[in-house]
């Protein structure tokens, strides 16, 4: 078998997916360290695409409304107060973009996040612009494992 190392791209089986993860067949971004590669039957991996996020309604966009559709369902009030400190807490990062901690699942990719319990936020910067770029909850498993095939 082909020796397997960070930053190679496979063709994958994406399936079984949980929610909204992209599935079937497509290509994967190797992310696990080449000493795990080696040593064990799994890597980890990312889902990529060649479809650009729709400027109108981006997936983190998308991921934000879910988180708070989830919470009105039960508290409507609670999910306002939620909006209201997240869009504080996130218009902080247009002058303090650095404040929020290196994410650390993945401390060497350029991305960093802000806790607001209990959701994470992780964005990037680029240039002057802080691009939020996934939302999850304190319960997320984190990437998954996805067998190469």
């Amino acid at each position: 078998m082909a020796r397997i190392l960070r930053g190679d791209i496979f063709w994958a089986n994406l399936n079984p997916t949980v929610g909204n993860e992209q599935a079937g067949f497509g290509p994967v971004l190797i992310i696990s360290e080449n000493v795990f590669n080696e040593r064990s039957e799994t890597k980890i991996g990312l889902a990529i695409t060649s479809q650009p996020q729709r400027a109108e309604f981006p997936l983190t966009r998308a991921q934000f409304l879910s988180a708070l559709a989830f919470i009105r369902r039960d508290k409507p009030a609670a999910a306002i107060r939620f909006r209201d400190r997240t869009e504080t807490i996130l218009r902080r990062l247009e002058n303090f973009s650095e404040s929020g901690r290196v994410v650390p699942e993945f401390p060497d990719l350029p991305y960093q996040e802000v806790i607001i319990p209990p959701y994470r936020f992780f964005y990037r910067i680029k240039g002057d612009v802080v691009w939020i770029v996934a939302v999850w909850h304190g319960a997320h498993p984190g990437l998954r494992s996805v067998s190469i095939d």
